[in-house]
């Protein structure tokens, strides 16, 4: 992905590395996540090592998960890829974003249609 990237964005300074352990030259305003934090075995970690070393106090943390609970696609993914996901409900999700520190947490589904939930999109906002 980072070959591609650079290929689209040239100029950029991407990073190859363990999440868990990685912290950027400085804090940022906002940091966005797709779905990558229901990879983890214990998401509340990493979000907790976002919050204290990547976001600047007053950012926010956005992320969109579509592996959840109400979205009844993605509970076979885990089988069909064979690979370890986190499955958690909306409430578990903003519960995570509460108590790694973040606060006027809210969730909300992007792109919901008839035939679809949508992706899950929970936001967080790092007041002190």
């Amino acid at each position: 992905m980072i070959e591609k990237a650079l290929l689209k964005d040239p100029n950029g300074n991407y990073y190859c590395d363990d999440l868990l352990e990685w912290k950027p030259n400085q804090k940022v305003d906002v940091v966005h996540s797709m779905e990558v934090f229901y990879y983890f075995k214990n998401p509340i970690k990493l979000i907790k090592h976002i919050v204290g070393n990547w976001i600047n106090q007053g950012g926010l943390l956005i992320a969109g998960i579509d592996h959840y609970i109400g979205n009844e696609e993605s509970y076979s993914w885990p089988d069909d890829l064979n690979v370890h996901m986190t499955l958690l409900s909306n409430s578990e999700w903003i519960d995570i974003f509460h108590k790694s520190g973040l606060d006027n947490c809210k969730s909300w589904n992007a792109n919901q249609t008839k035939d679809s939930p949508g992706t899950l999109v929970i936001s967080g906002q790092l007041l002190s």
